[in-house]
């Protein structure tokens, strides 16, 4: 499925893995994260569209690249 997201949201959430594109997910009820491959299909000034992750879920946008997968995070609200 593919969501229309703020640029200004993702514009450090994003981050490259390898040969594709990831972000950081936060799973509310354990507070943590895991990393999921996306695809940037659609860049513009209204927003961008990701593959890959579902609607309505909380991507990490701060320190993207001291991350790891399960690790315990704080949301800052």
């Amino acid at each position: 499925r593919k969501h229309r997201f703020n640029p200004s949201d993702l514009v450090e959430a994003v981050f490259a893995d390898g040969d594709h594109e990831a972000v950081w997910v936060y799973d509310e009820e354990t507070s943590t994260i895991a990393k999921r491959t996306v695809s940037v299909s659609q860049i513009s000034d209204h927003g961008l569209v990701i593959e890959g992750v579902a609607e309505g879920v909380r991507l990490v946008a701060a320190g993207v690249s001291y991350l790891a997968d399960g690790q315990l995070v704080t949301p800052f609200e």
